[in-house]
């Protein structure tokens, strides 16, 4: 498909000049899917890459995503290990799939992986078994 190679091209180089490298993974049948990595120490934050990519590329965020079980998906969406995953449509309509899914790995360094943990340990800790002693998590 020449308008995704094109497409893949444009945000690669996007990506590169904000410091990251970029890879097509999935099946690209109903979407194109693609990892940025940060590759350079000046790589821009994620949410600068994103907003550059659409500004230049003609992209946008998608708004109202369902997932299978019929709820709202935030975008961008938390995904495992501090990665933060947009859901992108097309400005222009010259993108060739029905949108773009757009995941970007942390820099290393950042509070972002933390942030990421937090949102998942918000997950009542378990009560203690008994005659164990309490923990400075559970207090109990």
């Amino acid at each position: 498909m020449s308008a995704a190679r094109d497409i893949v091209a444009e945000i690669r180089a996007v990506a590169r000049d904000c410091g990251y490298a970029l890879a097509v993974h999935g099946s690209q049948r109903r979407d194109l899917d693609l990892i940025a990595a940060p590759w350079t120490v000046e790589a821009v934050e994620p949410l600068t890459l994103v907003d550059t990519i659409c500004s230049v590329v003609g992209l946008r965020p998608r708004v109202g995503n369902i997932d299978p079980k019929g709820r709202a998906m935030p975008n961008p969406e938390f995904k495992p290990y501090g990665r933060l995953a947009w859901s992108l449509a097309s400005t222009n309509g010259r993108l060739g799939y029905e949108y773009i899914d757009l995941s970007v790995a942390p820099k290393a360094g950042t509070g972002l992986p933390m942030l990421v943990a937090e949102e998942y340990r918000r997950v009542e800790p378990a009560p203690p078994a008994p005659g164990e002693a309490p923990s400075e998590e559970t207090g109990s």
